[in-house]
């Protein structure tokens, strides 16, 4: 129970702490304000209100409708919210998700600060409990906390570290594995992607410790026992990462790994990874103090050089920017250091060994000394405390410029470095002092807490947004405001909001942002004109075509914007019924088998083309405008490409004066080329938009809107399109282009529907064929882990027009069946199964009993040293190697 209580104390001290910040910030509890911001917004909230309808019983945690028109949700599940803390949902309603965010950053740091101290009590003896509880709130409060803390789930990987690590430690005081097998298959549960970074610190460090440091009695012992726990947190995760990874492999998330290696810089952005270390005051000095004990041979435990080398191994990558990214899979887009939070608990394990009780006793320096030393600490400390609120009163601006932009400037260090240097000072001071016994354990333990909490409120000042959450609440105010119990998609006009928003409130949709939406979904998606970049995938744009066809029924408008009168609006947004929609399954005459891709040219002709393949109608319904004024600009074709070029100065202009129509027609415009998922391209922010001399976009296409852009709807009136033209650019798909509604309206008319449900993971229903060789197409992404039966017949599933699916039907009634399974999870779960069978046997045969495999331990020990070697000379040698080479040799 004191054991309990010890652990606790730095847990509540964490928390107390934090919500002294919340109270200053005016966060929930204390405020309305929310510390979400980023991918937090984006990403971690919506989902965990997804993953609050899957809990109660709404959705599936395999296929999920709610993203990217059906999707696999498992892999998303164990990228951004399988933790224990995100159950918790299930006691909150939707509209209070972004306070409740701050209530699991709360949760998780006090669960940070209760591991560490469990570490460091077991890990460092003759470390008093005080320095033990004060380094454990200072590990919740570091730089990895103040970074990172919007990507919530990074958190669970930052509290069970230090467990792991003890875990270690145990395996390699008394050969028992199953701790450590557990803890490791915990770690990959929580985080599949960071547990990468895991692999890597753990051959490093356990071949490092094996090679070198262990008795050479128990070396091929111990090597035996790492290799069984490591095998079996192997087999014991399996559904997590087998799955995972095959989801990760068919996402757009790829690249060149060797073109992200040479390049950039050489060094790291340090302005922002910096503030790993920076955070902390004690790690720096103690590193240096630790480096001159080992060039002093002062070190008297094989295990501190062990921690100062693994340190040095962590650190190097923080300065060397291609190091860096191997170590984040061969890329990041931004957060660069997110192994960070092994850095600073190893930084404070350092600071923990010069904090120790020394082994032998130290001559005590003389009472006057220890006095006028003692008051020249407390007033650098003060001094530390004073730079803190004046630089928060005078700079503030710039040192949160982090929560505006996710990257630290030259500025913003700068003015770190004013509030560190100090504190570092201060810290590296009362550790020389102590070490040299100048004070007792009483003055240091106090100086070290009032710098604990000088940093933590100070940083955390700087770190944690606070913002308002009442434009997330009127978005998920519109749940269940749709009157419909049919299959449908809910579709944006405009990204008034972050685009999982529309999945959070229980609305099938296009819409989706994460790593692993899939590469062939994401082409397909902007072939039929639809807004993408990077991963991210949104339903503004298409047409009056591709939205009938993928089942878009209704579309949610900022208020006053919808063409017609709504059914719902509220003040803020409403909500309108398209004018023409398809349902999930349409039954087709058309051999479906040679069509596996939609030609990449005119985006708005996609749709018409996919709907004539399938209704067997092929009368136009895209008309393509021809300009009739240019000025000072010139358009040609070159081949698949148009080339708009600029000439002479003053204003670029194309117009098109498009003459009444006698039918209601609606225009487009389309400015598009490249598949790619980049961040920005260079025909972005090419044009300006003009409508009867009404500005509709003052740039396009945008990040946020690339999809074909809808002018207007008109009849019997003429329409006067202007697009000012800004730079010259070369695309695959341009010009002004409408769609007739009668001609539409009759070839929708054509189309033969099947009846079709959805219930979690299945899609079933039935279709009447009229002959032999029919098929059935879904607006549904393929996906591998699909199985159609037909009549209880399985057949096979083909992916058409690029990420669409269709089955054969037999002539006559077809009873339909799709189930979905992740890909690798029934061969997961079976090895997962063998792997706690595994874990549970050898950890009773090879450490309870003692059992010596001898035969196996020579060959461990080799496999581990070429292991250790390979994963060396790849992460630190080849990286740099490849850069140097492409900039002295190549480039």
């Amino acid at each position: 129970m004191k054991k309990v209580l010890k652990h606790s104390a730095a847990a509540l001290a964490t928390g107390g702490l934090l919500l002294a910040l919340y109270e200053i910030l005016g966060l929930f509890p204390f405020g309305e304000n929310t510390v979400s911001w980023c991918d937090m917004n984006q990403q971690v909230v919506p989902l965990l209100c997804e993953f609050k309808d899957i809990l109660a019983g709404k959705g599936s945690l395999f296929l999920n409708l709610q993203n990217a028109g059906g999707m696999n949700f498992w892999g998303v599940f164990l990228f951004f919210i399988s933790s224990p803390f995100s159950f918790l949902v299930i006691f909150v309603e939707k509209w209070q998700m972004l306070r409740f965010a701050n209530l699991l950053v709360l949760f998780k740091m006090m669960t940070c600060a209760g591991c560490a101290s469990v570490f460091f009590d077991r890990a460092f003896p003759r470390l008093r409990s005080v320095f033990g509880f004060l380094l454990s709130v200072g590990y919740s409060f570091c730089g990895y906390t103040m970074l990172f803390y919007q990507n919530v789930v990074w958190l669970d990987e930052m509290y069970l570290f230090p467990l792991f690590l003890l875990s270690l430690l145990r395996l390699e005081k008394t050969g028992s594995f199953v701790p450590y097998g557990l803890c490791l298959a915990a770690m990959i549960t929580v985080n599949f992607y960071l547990s990468y970074m895991l692999v890597l610190f753990l051959i490093l460090a356990a071949g490092l410790w094996i090679l070198f440091f262990a008795p050479a009695k128990n070396r091929g012992q111990r090597t035996v026992q790492l290799a069984a726990g490591t095998i079996g947190a192997a087999l014991l995760s399996a559904v997590v990462w087998l799955p995972a990874l095959l989801e990760y492999l068919q996402s757009a998330r790829g690249g060149n790994l060797f073109k992200s290696l040479s390049s950039g810089s050489f060094f790291t952005p340090f302005s922002t990874i910096g503030m790993l270390l920076l955070c902390s005051a004690i790690i720096l000095p103690a590193f240096i103090l630790q480096t001159v004990r080992c060039i002093n041979q002062e070190m008297d435990r094989p295990r501190e050089l062990y921690l100062l080398l693994l340190f040095l191994l962590m650190l190097i990558p923080t300065v060397i920017e291609p190091i860096n990214k191997i170590w984040h899979t061969g890329s990041y887009q931004a957060f660069p250091g997110r192994y960070g939070y092994m850095l600073v608990f190893l930084g404070l394990c350092l600071a923990a060994g010069l904090l120790r009780e020394p082994e032998s006793p130290v001559r005590r320096s003389s009472p006057p000394f220890r006095r006028l030393m003692t008051a020249a600490l407390f007033a650098l400390e003060i001094f530390t405390a004073f730079t803190a609120v004046s630089l928060l009163q005078n700079h503030h601006k710039t040192l949160s410029v982090y929560t505006r932009t996710l990257w630290g400037n030259d500025q913003s260090l700068r003015t770190f470095l004013f509030f560190f240097l100090p504190a570092a000072a201060c810290a590296g001071l009362a550790l020389v002092l102590y070490r040299r016994r100048a004070f007792s354990w009483r003055p240091m333990a106090l100086c070290l807490g009032a710098l604990v909490m000088i940093e933590s409120l100070f940083y955390g000042a700087c770190f944690f947004s606070s913002k308002s959450d009442h434009s997330f609440i009127d978005a998920v105010m519109l749940e269940d405001q749709i009157p419909d119990d049919s299959f449908y998609r809910v579709k944006n006009n405009r990204k008034n909001y972050d685009v999982n928003l529309t999945g959070a409130m229980g609305y099938n949709t296009l819409n989706h942002y994460t790593s692993l939406t899939r590469e062939d979904y994401m082409h397909g998606i902007r072939k039929l004109g639809y807004s993408s970049y990077w991963m991210e995938v949104s339903s503004v744009g298409g047409t009056l075509i591709s939205d009938a066809l993928l089942n878009q029924k209704y579309t949610i408008y900022r208020q006053g914007t919808a063409p017609d009168a709504p059914f719902y609006a509220d003040g803020v947004y409403c909500i309108a019924q398209n004018e023409y929609s398809l349902p999930l399954g349409l039954i087709t005459g058309a051999d479906l088998s040679g069509e596996e891709t939609v030609p990449l040219s005119a985006r708005p002709r996609a749709g018409e083309g996919l709907l004539q393949t399938l209704s067997g109608d092929v009368q136009n319904l895209v008309q393509e405008h021809t300009p009739t004024f240019l000025h000072n600009v010139s358009i040609s074709r070159d081949g698949d490409f148009y080339n708009i070029t600029r000439q002479g100065s003053g204003d670029s202009i194309i117009e098109y004066q498009l003459p009444p129509s006698d039918q209601t027609r609606t225009y487009y415009f389309d400015c598009f080329d490249s598949l790619k998922n980049n961040l920005s391209e260079p025909y972005y922010k090419a044009f300006s938009v003009y409508v009867d001399g009404e500005l509709l976009a003052k740039e396009y296409p945008t990040q946020s809107l690339n999809g074909v852009f809808q002018l207007t709807v008109g009849q019997n009136q003429p329409v006067r399109v202007t697009l000012t033209v800004h730079k010259n650019v070369s695309v695959r798909s341009f010009g002004v282009f409408s769609v007739s509604h009668p001609a539409l309206e009759k070839t929708l008319s054509s189309v033969h529907a099947a009846r079709m449900q959805t219930d979690k993971n299945r899609v079933f229903g039935t279709a009447l064929a009229q002959e032999e060789g029919e098929y059935l197409f879904l607006s549904l992404p393929y996906d591998e882990g699909y199985t159609a039966r037909i009549n209880g017949q399985k057949v096979p599933i083909l992916r058409v027009f690029d990420c669409w699916m269709a089955v054969p039907l037999s002539q006559g009634e077809n009873q339909i069946e799709l189930r979905y399974r992740p890909p690798g999870l029934t061969a997961g779960l079976l090895l997962s199964a063998a792997g706690l069978v595994f874990l549970l046997l050898c950890g009773r045969l090879l450490s309870r009993r003692g059992l010596r495999l001898r035969f196996l331990e020579k060959p461990a020990v080799l496999c581990l040293s070429l292991l250790t070697a390979v994963t060396a000379a790849v992460v630190y040698l080849m990286p740099v190697i490849v850069y140097f080479v492409y900039h002295f040799f190549i480039s």
